[in-house]
């Protein structure tokens, strides 16, 4: 690995895939004035990329900020609004050049990132989801970002939210600990929360905005239950009539859920099992549904399970530390 600190134009230079998709006007003008007036303090990092028809011959890994503002001044200079620095030549920025490969820069760009608190919760789960997508585990996650599992499964929470309702919380409109339990609910029902902050006078409490939410859940789970009807009607969906019928292979069904736990027992028993293993394996809110309509049965009296063989509420504790 080759490192050295050049001079390098900024037409030459390109951002990277940043995490950060918000520059503030203001705050990157403050910088621009202290890089006037005191040069540069800490040069950014880059690395070389393949030749293309431009003159971009690196990509920024560390320091956009440092870059646009470095930018910024030079714009000033050139229009005649500043004096040229005797600290810093416009048009150019002090850079480190290292070369590095896909994993390391996005590692270091991570680190950066999250170091500064001005980072907001959107781009933060959008930082983990990446990363995450383009193969990292989890624990190796949580390591490179210093953070908690729980801190990475909270901000991933927020990527389920509709667009307008992440914006409102880019902007601090909706508290994070609020954001989290909307983000259960469908885009609607979400806007239905919103609207419900909005009109109240007072911040809400944990309590009042879960059982808020929980009761908007309730109805989207009932909801739910009759759109999976009327699928079933158009479809003509049947079952054989013989010994040991199985239902159509026409079934919606959801790719990528543990298959059904082999479980001796009454139906109430299965579908306590296989509510667990949602919950163990992250499968939270297919769980929630799943413990609905099991509720649903045994209020009912369409299924039942012996106290001792119910194994889910020894684990419901996770499931709610997921959704805090």
């Amino acid at each position: 690995m080759t490192r050295k600190i050049q001079t390098l134009p900024l037409t030459e230079i390109r951002p990277g895939n940043n995490d950060r998709t918000e520059f503030k006007h203001q705050p990157l003008m403050e910088l621009a004035g202290s890089i006037a007036k005191s040069g540069l303090a800490q040069p950014i990092t880059v690395r070389p990329v393949p030749p293309d028809l431009s003159d971009v011959r690196y990509e920024v890994v560390a320091g956009e900020r440092r870059l646009r503002a470095c930018k910024m001044y030079t714009e000033l200079v050139q229009s005649g609004e500043w004096e040229v620095s005797p600290k810093i030549e416009p048009g150019t920025i002090a850079a480190i050049v290292r070369e590095m490969s896909d994993d390391e820069a996005a590692e270091i760009m991570l680190i950066e990132n999250l170091v500064r608190e001005d980072l907001d919760p959107i781009d933060e789960a959008n930082a983990y989801a990446r990363r995450l997508g383009a193969g990292w585990t989890k624990m190796q996650l949580a390591e490179v970002a210093n953070t908690s599992h729980a801190r990475i499964n909270s901000r991933l929470k927020l990527l389920e939210l509709a667009p307008d309702i992440q914006h409102l919380v880019r902007s601090g409109q909706i508290a994070l600990f609020i954001a989290e339990e909307m983000s259960v609910l469908d885009f609607n029902r979400q806007r239905i929360a919103a609207r419900w902050l909005n009109n109240l006078s007072y911040t809400p409490t944990h309590k009042m905005v879960a059982e808020f939410v929980g009761r908007l859940f309730r109805e989207q789970a009932q909801d739910t239950f009759f759109d999976l009807g009327e699928i079933f009607h158009e479809n003509q969906l049947r079952v054989m009539e013989t010994d040991g019928a199985r239902v159509s292979h026409s079934l919606p069904a959801v790719n990528g859920l543990p298959g059904l736990p082999k479980k001796d027992g009454k139906i109430g028993a299965v579908i306590d099992a296989y509510a667990t293993e949602l919950i163990e394996t992250g499968n939270h809110s297919e769980a929630r549904v799943v413990l609905d309509l099991w509720k649903k049965l045994m209020q009912s009296n369409y299924a039942q399970v012996d106290p001792w063989d119910c194994e889910t509420l020894t684990v419901l504790g996770k499931l709610n530390g997921h959704n805090k």
